[in-house]
């Protein structure tokens, strides 16, 4: 196992230095935005305490002379129920005037330099290289290298906010309120440098596990590395284990398990760096999803070999059907599993139903599972020694709860669960389920069980079974 393990190890660290150039949605975005259309920027959870305030701050430029230094549009930061309610009008081309139609009802009153009403403030872009956005603004705070400092007060519970680029820009000069117009600009370009944080960004007693992240992501990296750990503590005690035994059962567990492994890794690596930066590396978080579905699917594969009664019941088993059911199975939720993840904007989306991908994954893991039943039926119908019998018995009710847990947990976490809580508590579930459903497996499979149960660990890795004799089983 040693080679496999440093082949793997060598495979995470190729990974890496190959997504490195890409960067994800974080606490800091960075790009540039065509100032002649709406533009969501990012989503991110605030929760301040009686020692910090959330904090939005950074640096909005011009590229092009077609913008002048003056402000022609505006950057908004709005909460999620506001959003929410003029998201589509937001997006709405048929709507005349859009979106500053929808700045006119949010800003009904609202004078320059900046705007700040319940649940919703607005900074005038772009900036004057090298100086503020304004000089004198309605915060009076200021960081070093910032161009504009929008903080976050009297947040009394986690509350999601959404920050977005706007083709506005106040008119004053009408009345003595703020009327709200179309940039003039149309083919300009701005660059932008943002920064989104739990904290304050001039103090430095500042908790790590939660200044960079939004409040849904903070402490799930806490429960990644604890399981990542017990993981490589369980790997260790079963490899010692079947150290004398070598046979395919014991190969495809242990490489599900290294998978497992594998994919919870990933997904901490990119938190970790998100920790630090605030950016993260999205597609190593994306591919260790990826490699987390496949885990399962392996796994699902080798309870079904069982539930076939495979070195239990039978020495040799049909196989065509099954690796075509199985291989098409994998095929399907891997690439539904990738294309959620291709598809999913995590800046606008805020409908907490479950996406269409997850739905079919769900009804397809329910389909194996009636499928896992029946051939365990047939198994234990065809088994006459009460050992083996008491086997397919304990395989068949605990594994069906593992099939089942994940629909259950999905349907209820999205819709019992408060949103900026889904992420954290479905992450634990899952986690948590998966490796206690490897050690249950791990017992059942342990060298002085499976001589009395079938007597696996009694043929030769290269013995071909189906060659031996049924009774020496």
């Amino acid at each position: 196992m040693l080679p496999l393990c440093l082949r793997i190890s060598a495979l995470v660290c190729f990974l890496l230095l190959l997504s490195l150039p890409f960067l994800g949605e974080g606490a800091r975005v960075r790009g540039f935005w065509d100032v002649s259309r709406y533009q969501p920027v990012a989503m991110f959870a605030f929760h301040s305490n009686a020692q910090s305030v959330g904090y939005v701050y950074g640096n909005i430029t011009t590229t092009t002379s077609q913008v002048s230094p003056s402000s022609d549009a505006t950057l908004v930061l709005l909460d999620d129920d506001t959003w929410s309610e003029h998201f589509h009008s937001f997006q709405d081309e048929n709507n005349n005037g859009f979106p500053c139609s929808v700045m006119q009802i949010v800003f009904q009153n609202c004078e320059e330099p900046q705007c700040l009403v319940d649940g919703a403030m607005a900074q005038p872009i772009p900036c004057t290289v090298g100086q503020s956005c304004e000089e004198d603004t309605a915060y009076h705070n200021s960081l070093p290298g910032a161009q504009f400092v929008l903080p976050v007060y009297s947040i009394d519970v986690p509350r999601l906010w959404h920050l977005s680029f706007v083709p506005c820009r106040c008119n004053q000069s009408q009345t003595s309120n703020c009327t709200w117009v179309n940039s003039t600009n149309e083919n300009g370009e701005l660059s932008y440098d943002i920064w989104l944080v739990n904290g304050n960004p001039n103090s430095t007693q500042t908790d790590f596990l939660y200044y960079q992240l939004s409040y849904e992501s903070q402490y799930v990296s806490i429960i990644l590395l604890t399981y990542m750990t017990l993981y490589l503590i369980f790997l260790s005690v079963l490899l010692c284990g079947h150290r004398r035994h070598s046979h395919t059962i014991i190969r495809v567990f242990v490489a599900s398990i290294l998978l497992e492994w594998f994919g919870i890794s990933l997904q901490f690596l990119h938190l970790a760096i998100y920790t630090f930066d605030g950016a993260g590396v999205l597609p190593v978080k994306h591919f260790g999803e990826v490699v987390d579905t496949v885990s399962q699917c392996m796994f699902m594969a080798l309870l079904l070999l069982l539930g076939r009664g495979w070195t239990v019941t039978k020495v040799h088993v049909e196989h065509k059907t099954f690796l075509v059911v199985i291989v098409t199975y994998s095929l399907v939720d891997v690439g539904l599993t990738t294309s959620r993840l291709i598809t999913t904007d995590p800046v606008t989306t805020i409908d907490a139903s479950l996406p269409w991908q997850t739905l079919v994954v769900l009804g397809l893991r329910l389909f194996i599972l009636l499928w896992f039943l029946y051939e365990l039926h047939l198994s234990y119908l065809q088994e006459a020694k009460p050992s083996r019998q008491q086997f397919y018995m304990v395989l068949g009710s605990v594994y069906s709860l593992w099939f089942l847990y994940l629909p259950v947990a999905a349907v209820v976490v999205s819709q019992v669960v408060p949103p900026l809580w889904q992420y954290r508590t479905f992450t634990g579930i899952t986690v948590t389920a998966d490796f206690l459903s490897y050690a249950v497996l791990a017992y059942l499979l342990w060298p002085s069980r499976g001589v009395a149960s079938f007597r696996y660990s009694r043929i030769p890795m290269d013995d071909d079974l189906s060659l031996l004799d049924y009774d020496s089983i």
